[in-house]
C-alpha cells in the first residue's frame, strides 16, 4: 500500500516499502512559484514517457560506446571527456539510475532514498550531521551548450550574446532544497555536500558526458539542446546514481528556434503584473514571497492550453517513434511566439528593417548578412559568411524565417534556396523577383497586359537602338539598363546625341537595353504587400535620385525621402490599385510566377494618369529607412504571414500608420556615385546626435576599427525624422544630422521643399 510522503504541484511521491512512486500531474510550476491555476493536457503522462525513453538510453552502454561528442565543443574538451575515468566506466555499465519501472501511464517506480533537510536558523540554511550513502545530494547540476534568449545565465554575463554556443560545456551548481535557488561556488558545493573534490568532478563529468548524449539524441529529432539540469544521489555503495526524472520541464529544448519547454509556459506570463510583483518579491522577501503577494497568475487561454499539451506530446512522441513528430497548424502558432529572424542585407534598409523587427513582440534575435556595424545592438547581430552557407546558418541558428533585402539575392535565387531548406522567406521567388532583375521583362509584361507605362523598345545592339533613338519625335529620352544596376541604371538624356552615347555606354555593361520616352509629371513610389493576387498597401513615399540640389548631377541609390506624398489624392491611389496593382498582380499569376512579398512600385502622375516608372521587388532604399518609423501596428504580421503562406492572417492583419509626416536625408561619401571621381572611404565619423523620441539614424557605408565607427564608401548614413507637417520633420532631421559629420560629406539641403 503506499504512503504520500510528498505533495508539490507538479508531482506526488508514495513510499512503496522500499521503492518511491513518482507520480507526474497535469499542472504545472514556474518561477519557483508552484502550483498555477491550469493544467495541460496529458502533461504527465508525456513527462513519464520522455522520462522513461531518456532514462533508459542513458542507462545503456551501448549509448556511450557510440557516442560521438558534438563538433560545438572543442578538441580539448573532447579529449578530457573521452579519457576520464567516468566515460571509461560508462561504455562498461550504462549510467546508474534509481529508476526501475513504470508504473502507470503517468507514474514510474525508483530506489527510495533519504533527504537531509537542513535547518533554517537565523537567516542560513544549515547543513550538519548529514548521512551520505542511499541519500539525495543537495544539488541541481545546471549544465550549458549555451545561452539562448530568455535564459537567466545573459543576465549574469551581459557581454554573452544570446542564441550562441560555447566551446565548452558549462557546469554550475545550485541549491537544491532552499526556497530559492542559489548559484554555489565550488567551496560550498563541498562544505554543503560533504562531498570530496574528486566526487564533485566525477559529478561534473557525468553532467557533461550525459548532457552530450542528450544532445545528440535530440539533434536526430530535430531538437536542439541548449540546456538543462541533473539530480544525483550516491547509492548504498558510495557511486553516483541519477535521480529524479529528465524532460522539458529540466531541459531546455527548441525546434527551429521555437522553445520546447517550460520557456514557452513562462513566456506567456512575462509581460503580466503578476510576475513583476512575484520577481520584486522574490527579491525582497525570499523566503517567504508566496505569502507576500497581493496578484495572482491569470488563467491561461484555450490556444495557450493547447500549445503547452503539444509540446510535451510533441517531445514524446518523436521520442517514442524516434522521428520528429510535427503538427503543422500548431507550428505556426509557436512561430509566431518564438522567432529568431534573419535579414540579408548590408544598407540602412536592412538597419531599419532590422530596428523594426527587433521591437516585435515574440521576436528573440534578428541576424543581418552581413549587416554593417552601426546596427548591433541588444537584439541585432551582425556577421559576414558565404552565400553557400546561408541555408545552414539558417537551420544551425534556427532561423523562423528570413526576410531578403538586397535586389542582387532576389535574382541569385536565395529565396528558393532557403524555402528549399524549409526556412519560411518573406521575398519573391527568382522567377518572380524578375520584374525588377529584368527591365525587358518588366516592360514586355506591362505592353503585353495593357499596364500603363511609358511607351518603349528594348535593343540588344546599337546600331537598332541607334536608328529608334533617331527616329523619335521627341528629344529627351530615358536609356536604362536592363539588369540590375543598384538604382544607377537610368540615364535621362536631353538630346538624342547624349541617348545615343548613353545606349554605347550601357550595352557595354549589359547585353540588353531599354529606351523609352521621358514621362512628366510628379513622381512617387508605393510599397504593396502581396500574397498572389491578394494585396495591401503599406504606404508611399517621395524619393530624390539625384545627388544634387535641384536635381542636378548623376543618379544615385537615393539621397532622400519624404512620406507621405501630401499631394497624392485618394482618387488617383484608387486608380493605381484599379489600373496597376491589381492587372500588375493577375499577369505575374497568368505567367506562373505568382508573386508573394514586396513590391515596390515607382510611379510618375502624368496627365494621363498614373505610368510604371519601374517595379522593384524588396523594399526600397531610402523609402524604408522614411516609412518604417510611421509604421504603427500590422505590418510585422502580414510580412510573417506571407513568409509563413498565412493567406487567412494576411487577409486579418491590418497596417496602421502614424499620420505624422516623415523625412529621411542620407550623407555620402566624397566622390559617390563613382562616375567621375573615386569614391573616398576610412574617414572617422563624428557622432554627437542624441537618440530622441523624433528621429532615428540608420548606418550603411560603415566600418569599425577600435569601437569607432568609419565611412566605407557609397551612402554612409542617413536619419529620418517625425513631424507634425512636413516644415517640422525637415526642420528636425537637418537639426539632428548635421551633429554627424565626416570629411567630404555630400548631402541634399532640398529634401522636402
Amino acid at each position: 500500500m503506499r504512503k504520500l510522503s510528498y505533495q508539490g504541484s507538479v508531482k506526488n511521491i508514495y513510499e512503496l516499502g522500499q521503492e518511491l512512486e513518482f507520480e507526474f500531474s497535469d499542472r504545472f510550476s514556474i518561477f519557483d512559484w508552484g502550483e498555477m491555476p491550469d493544467s495541460i493536457a496529458d502533461k504527465g503522462k508525456n513527462l513519464n514517457t520522455i522520462n522513461d525513453v531518456l532514462t533508459k538510453y542513458l542507462s545503456e552502454a551501448a549509448t556511450y560506446k557510440s557516442l560521438e561528442f558534438p563538433d560545438l565543443l572543442s578538441l580539448s574538451e573532447k579529449k578530457e571527456l573521452e579519457t576520464s575515468m567516468q566515460f571509461q566506466n560508462l561504455k562498461k555499465y550504462g549510467a546508474l539510475t534509481h529508476f526501475k519501472k513504470i508504473a502507470s501511464p503517468n507514474s514510474f517506480i525508483g530506489k527510495k532514498l533519504h533527504i537531509n533537510h537542513p535547518e533554517f536558523i537565523n537567516g542560513k540554511y544549515l547543513y550538519e550531521n548529514q548521512t551520505l550513502l542511499n541519500t539525495l545530494i543537495p544539488l541541481e547540476v545546471v549544465f550549458r551548450f549555451g545561452a539562448p534568449s530568455g535564459s537567466s545565465y545573459l543576465k549574469r554575463n551581459p557581454k554573452v550574446q544570446a542564441d550562441e554556443f560555447f566551446d565548452s560545456i558549462i557546469i554550475e551548481l545550485y541549491t537544491k532544497l532552499e526556497k530559492q535557488d542559489r548559484l554555489l561556488d565550488r567551496s560550498e558545493a563541498l562544505q554543503m555536500t560533504g562531498l570530496s573534490a574528486s566526487q564533485i568532478s566525477a559529478l561534473e563529468n557525468l553532467t557533461k558526458i550525459y548532457a552530450c548524449a542528450l544532445y545528440n539524441k535530440f539533434t536526430t529529432l530535430d531538437f536542439t539542446l541548449w540546456d538543462g539540469k541533473f539530480e544525483f544521489a550516491l547509492d548504498n555503495k558510495g557511486r553516483l546514481i541519477l535521480i529524479d526524472s529528465i524532460g522539458p520541464d529540466e531541459l531546455r529544448l527548441t525546434r527551429k528556434g521555437i522553445s520546447y519547454s517550460k520557456q514557452v509556459l513562462r513566456d506567456f506570463y512575462k509581460d503580466s503584473e503578476w510576475l513583476r510583483e512575484l520577481e520584486s518579491l522574490k527579491k525582497l522577501h525570499p523566503q517567504d514571497f508566496k505569502e507576500q503577494m497581493q496578484t495572482q497568475p491569470v488563467n491561461l487561454t484555450e490556444e495557450q492550453k493547447e500549445i503547452s499539451s503539444y509540446i510535451y506530446t510533441a517531445i514524446a512522441k518523436s521520442l517514442l517513434e524516434n522521428d520528429s513528430y510535427q503538427n503543422k497548424r500548431i507550428d505556426q502558432k509557436l512561430a509566431k511566439l518564438y522567432q529568431n529572424i534573419i535579414i540579408f542585407g548590408k544598407g540602412a534598409r536592412e538597419h531599419a528593417l532590422a530596428k523594426y523587427i527587433s521591437r516585435q513582440k515574440g521576436v528573440n534575435k534578428v541576424y543581418v548578412i552581413p549587416g554593417n556595424p552601426g546596427m548591433s545592438e541588444q537584439k541585432i547581430s551582425t556577421l559576414d559568411i558565404v552565400f553557400d552557407d546561408y541555408a545552414h546558418f539558417c537551420q544551425h541558428k534556427n532561423i523562423s524565417w528570413a526576410i531578403i533585402g538586397p535586389e542582387d539575392l532576389l535574382k541569385k535565387g536565395l529565396s528558393d534556396l532557403l524555402n528549399q531548406n524549409n526556412i519560411p522567406c518573406f521575398a519573391p521567388s527568382k522567377i518572380a523577383s524578375e520584374l525588377e532583375t529584368s527591365k525587358a521583362f518588366s516592360k514586355k509584361l506591362m505592353q503585353k497586359y495593357q499596364i500603363p507605362t511609358a511607351s518603349f523598345e528594348t535593343f540588344k545592339n546599337i546600331d537598332s537602338a541607334t536608328s529608334y533613338i533617331r527616329s523619335q519625335s521627341f528629344e529627351k529620352i530615358v536609356v536604362k539598363q536592363s539588369s540590375l544596376a543598384a538604382g544607377k541604371g537610368v540615364i535621362i538624356c536631353e538630346s538624342k546625341t547624349d541617348a545615343i552615347k548613353a545606349a554605347q555606354e550601357l550595352l557595354r555593361v549589359d547585353t540588353e537595353i531599354v529606351i523609352e520616352e521621358f514621362l512628366t509629371g510628379r513622381e512617387v513610389s508605393l510599397f504593396v504587400l502581396c500574397h498572389g493576387v491578394h494585396f495591401q498597401i503599406l504606404g508611399d513615399a517621395c524619393d530624390y535620385k539625384r545627388l544634387l540640389d535641384q536635381d542636378k548631377g548623376p543618379n544615385t541609390g537615393g539621397m532622400g525621402c519624404y512620406s507621405p506624398a501630401y499631394w497624392l489624392e485618394k482618387s488617383q491611389l484608387e486608380d493605381i490599385k484599379q489600373t496597376i496593382i491589381k492587372p500588375t498582380l493577375s499577369a505575374m499569376m497568368s505567367e506562373q510566377r505568382s508573386f508573394k512579398g514586396m513590391l515596390f512600385i515607382g510611379l510618375m502622375m502624368t496627365d494621363e494618369g498614373p505610368k510604371v516608372l519601374e517595379y522593384n521587388t524588396r523594399f526600397g532604399d531610402p523609402e524604408t529607412q522614411t516609412l518604417l518609423p510611421r509604421v504603427r501596428s500590422g505590418l510585422f504580421e502580414v510580412m510573417r504571414s506571407i513568409a509563413f503562406d498565412d493567406l487567412d492572417e494576411f487577409k486579418k492583419a491590418k497596417i496602421t500608420l502614424d499620420p505624422q509626416y516623415s523625412l529621411h536625408v542620407v550623407k555620402a561619401a566624397k566622390g559617390y556615385p563613382g562616375i567621375h571621381e573615386k569614391i573616398c572611404s576610412g574617414d572617422i565619423i563624428e557622432n554627437k546626435y542624441i537618440r530622441n523620441s523624433h528621429s532615428e539614424i540608420f548606418f550603411a557605408g560603415v566600418a569599425a576599427k577600435d569601437e569607432i565607427l568609419l565611412t566605407s564608401g557609397g551612402r554612409i548614413l542617413g536619419l529620418t525624422s517625425l513631424g507634425c507637417d512636413l516644415k517640422t520633420a525637415r526642420e528636425q532631421v537637418y537639426a539632428e544630422i548635421s551633429k554627424i559629420t565626416f570629411k567630404g560629406e555630400q548631402f541634399r539641403g532640398d529634401i522636402g521643399l
